[in-house]
């Protein structure tokens, strides 16, 4: 059996999978811990990349990426468009659609075209090489080929990041973490220490983490149409209430 997990390279540093994950849980809580401020400061590396009237700035690097289909291109290019229609001093200039990718993992990125050239040239024959052996291994051994890739849509919603991980029996991860049977959806999350089960709103998650309620976590259980990522083109949605629950079993509409 391949596995991809063993050893991941973030910024040239060669890192085991669980420290990697780490890097990205603790990118999350930062994340969070400025969402709680009242002024908001744009990062270092934003900067670098755009300029304070929303134009981009000249920026090279190389990315692991996967393309989009043309139906997908087409959904953000009309999400773009209703954004800058209602928050355009929000959001920096539209994107190129020509451009718009999905990435896997940023490899080597700066400025100035020179100061990476060398490095971009080693990663392209480092990724070449490496892709090269998974086609190879997958060719000889076609049931190792499950690799799934799970969109978390818009992504990085409110600046915080997302660890996706499938497991094959949910049911008893989900009740080893405390979440009651009857409050179960169709994922589980965790974050800053409590549980969100199910299709949670954003606005509401904001909440619970600007207020620290003492609550195990919140709940949309089942999978109504109209909650996010369950919207469903011509179906009027149905009416869904957003649970907290407590680790002794007490619960309350969070509204």
């Amino acid at each position: 059996m391949l596995t991809l997990l063993e050893e991941v390279r973030l910024k040239g540093t060669l890192m085991p999978f669980e420290q990697y994950r780490e890097s990205y849980l603790s990118e999350q809580r930062a994340s969070i811990s400025s969402l709680r401020n009242e002024e908001w400061h744009l990062s270092r590396s934003l900067r670098l990349k755009v300029q304070e009237d929303g134009r981009y700035r000249p920026f090279y690097g190389d990315t692991v990426i996967f393309p989009l289909h043309s139906a997908e291109i087409t959904n953000l290019e009309k999400l773009e468009r209703q954004l800058h229609e209602r928050i355009p001093e929000s959001l920096a200039e539209p994107l190129v659609p020509e451009q718009m990718h999905l990435t896997l993992h940023d490899l080597s990125n700066g400025p100035s075209a020179d100061d990476i050239g060398e490095r971009l040239l080693s990663n392209e024959r480092q990724c070449q090489r490496i892709f090269g052996e998974l086609a190879a291994h997958l060719a000889n051994r076609p049931e190792d080929a499950h690799i799934r890739l799970v969109s978390a849509l818009a992504f990085p919603c409110a600046g915080i990041s997302v660890v996706l991980r499938d497991v094959e029996d949910l049911a008893s991860l989900r009740a080893a973490a405390g979440v009651p049977a009857d409050l179960a959806g169709c994922h589980t999350a965790e974050v800053a220490g409590y549980l969100i089960e199910g299709h949670v709103p954003a606005a509401h998650i904001l909440r619970l983490l600007a207020e620290r309620p003492a609550v195990r976590g919140l709940a949309v259980p089942g999978m109504p149409i109209g909650s996010p990522g369950m919207e469903v083109a011509g179906a009027p949605p149905e009416s869904f209430e957003v649970i907290a629950f407590t680790a002794d079993g007490s619960r309350y509409v969070f509204e």
